[in-house]
């Protein structure tokens, strides 16, 4: 939808994006009620083509569910993560639960990280969904990601599942008052020392400035000045920053 538009207005293409999203899950709502009951999930949790593909279309139900009527579909969808027999089924549910202030949501969070949190990539999915919660609270919950344990600076999957997914998460990360480009900002200059191919490329988003409104723009213009001043910038960052700007 971005590259439909001249300039960017981040507030107005979500909310309408996320309206149409709760109309047709209202609308349909007996439809993607069949369906998801229809799909259950059947005993044979083996990977196939076709039950990829039944997991799939549940996990959408279940979502344009938890658009229209949250507060009803919640329930079904903790339900679905704790029953679940494959991951895919408990990520879309975890996913759905994410962006809700309940305890069903730390719950399941918390079990989630008791039984898969060894595993790498299970791990970075976990910082992931957390990263791209709608709460209004994301960027707390963001640094305390960064703080969290099991997160490296060093480790370049760990700084895209957190850094990466927040970037994408485009209402908070374009916040009007800047939190979201200061975090982002504060990262990259700590990667400058660290790891500054990854840092170069984690200041895309900030580079975009002139599609977005105005006010944004400075924010932005802003952020990337601060790193151009920044002593011992890597030669990479500095050429993607001063080109920008």
């Amino acid at each position: 939808l971005w590259q439909e538009v001249e300039m960017i207005d981040v507030d107005a293409i979500y909310w309408a994006r996320r309206q149409l999203k709760k109309q047709l899950g209202e609308v349909l709502h007996d439809n993607w009620i069949e369906v998801y009951e229809m799909l259950e999930t059947a005993k044979d949790s083996s990977y196939t083509q076709e039950n990829a593909g039944i997991r799939k279309m549940r996990s959408l139900a279940l979502s344009y569910l938890g658009a229209a009527r949250p507060r009803q579909h919640l329930e079904s969808a903790y339900r679905q993560f704790q029953q679940a027999r494959n991951m895919t089924d408990r990520i879309a549910a975890l996913s759905l639960l994410s962006h809700h202030m309940i305890p069903e949501r730390e719950s399941a969070f918390t079990q989630f990280w008791e039984d898969w949190g060894e595993v790498f990539q299970l791990r970075n999915k976990w910082f992931m969904l957390q990263a791209l919660s709608d709460r209004s609270d994301v960027i707390e919950i963001v640094q305390g990601l960064l703080s969290h344990p099991a997160f490296s600076m060093k480790n370049p999957n760990n700084v895209r599942a957190v850094i990466g997914a927040f970037t994408a998460n485009a209402l908070h990360f374009h916040r009007m008052d800047g939190a979201g480009y200061r975090l982002l900002t504060d990262v990259i200059l700590r990667l400058n020392e660290i790891n500054p191919i990854v840092a170069s490329r984690l200041v895309g988003p900030l580079t975009r400035w002139q599609k977005h409104l105005p006010a944004r723009q400075e924010l932005m213009r802003a952020e990337l000045q601060r790193i151009q001043a920044l002593p011992g910038l890597s030669r990479d960052l500095y050429e993607i920053v001063e080109k920008s700007l």
